[in-house]
């Protein structure tokens, strides 16, 4: 949760715009030409969209809820298993690590595993209704990267793991 504030939309706006006065006061400075800040200007946007499209934001804050839950003494004591719900795809493989491991998570186990078979049902409608323009590579991994998962469109959602 401490690492959500930085990727949200305000937050990248915010990075833009300590990147384009660093860039003006570099223009002013060293006396360049208008067209070189606008430049700089256009190709910092680019490169820091380029990079927020690749980078998985949503899996890295569910793996850094997941080893804060599991460090002693940190202040949390449990898991917030409907916020990483919440995430989407990108935090199935940790919930998935939740429900397995019912002896470390107790309640949370089962609660994650709750999530997940209702993840899977919304993912079951969601495939129903779709088409290949629809399709997500993310989406795509997430999905596979769930052992015992199965959904596919033609196919009934059935989960399996380990703990109650």
């Amino acid at each position: 949760m401490i690492f959500d504030h930085f990727f949200s939309q305000p937050s990248c706006s915010f990075h833009i715009e300590v990147v384009r006065f660093i860039l003006l006061a570099i223009k002013i400075n060293q006396e360049q030409k208008f067209s070189w800040l606008m430049n700089s200007n256009l190709l910092t946007v680019f490169l820091l969209f380029f990079f927020v499209q690749l980078l998985n934001d949503r899996a890295f804050v569910a793996r850094y809820n997941y080893q804060k839950s599991l460090c002693p003494g940190n202040g949390v004591t449990k898991l917030d298993v409907a916020y990483l719900a919440d995430l989407g795809p990108a935090a199935w493989p940790i919930l998935q690590q939740v429900a397995s491991d019912f002896s470390t998570f107790g309640s949370t186990a089962g609660l994650a595993k709750k999530e997940l078979l209702s993840a899977s049902r919304d993912e079951q409608d969601r495939l129903g209704d779709s088409d290949w323009r629809s399709w997500q590579y993310r989406r795509w991994a997430a999905r596979h990267s769930l052992p015992g998962a199965e959904i596919t469109p033609d196919s009934q959602v059935s989960f399996s793991s380990t703990g109650n």
